[in-house]
């Protein structure tokens, strides 16, 4: 897998989470602290707005719209963007440069996370292949620092038995229990 083929499988998990919400339960909580559902689509739009208009990727979030209809446009859109533009280079993001792999890397890492936690907020299971979660947990270590935990909002990594899976081993380090 590369960086490209990784975000479009992480809008599929994404895409899978979101199909199991109904608008009723757009003020469900999310295991985001102080987020609705609602909110974190919010966020989620926001996120992957910026990320992407740092590589030159430009995104338009539509105003209006159901929320969720909103995550997934502007996640195709991102994906779309960064086919066009490609992952090779170097971005400024948020003080510091990175490769724009991995910058993409984080919007997948984004979806998959994020995804998680709607299909949780919900009462739903979200099933993420493993070579997926193998590669954005390894991501994760590599761009996921204690300053970006508190500009991202992760909480701190919780601990994990030994043996778990590779997705349970990124929402712990996300801070996900």
């Amino acid at each position: 897998m590369n960086a490209q083929s990784d975000a479009t499988a992480a809008l599929e998990v994404l895409r899978r989470a979101i199909d199991g919400v109904g608008d009723g339960q757009l003020g469900c909580p999310t295991p985001c602290r102080d987020y609705t559902v609602a909110d974190l689509a919010e966020h989620v739009v926001g996120s992957v707005t910026r990320i992407s208009a740092a590589a030159g990727v430009m995104v338009v979030a539509v105003a209006d719209g159901p929320p969720l209809r909103q995550v997934l446009e502007v996640g195709r859109d991102a994906v779309a963007g960064w086919q066009r533009r490609g992952a090779d280079g170097e971005v400024d993001f948020g003080g510091r440069t990175m490769a724009a792999r991995d910058l993409l890397g984080v919007i997948a890492l984004e979806f998959v996370v994020h995804g998680w936690d709607f299909a949780t907020a919900v009462g739903a299971e979200l099933v993420v292949p493993e070579g997926l979660s193998t590669h954005l947990l390894t991501l994760a270590h590599r761009t996921v620092t204690t300053e970006s935990r508190l500009v991202a909002g992760f909480d701190p990594p919780v601990p994990v038995a030994d043996g778990v899976g590779a997705l349970d081993r990124l929402l712990a380090f996300t801070g996900r229990a």
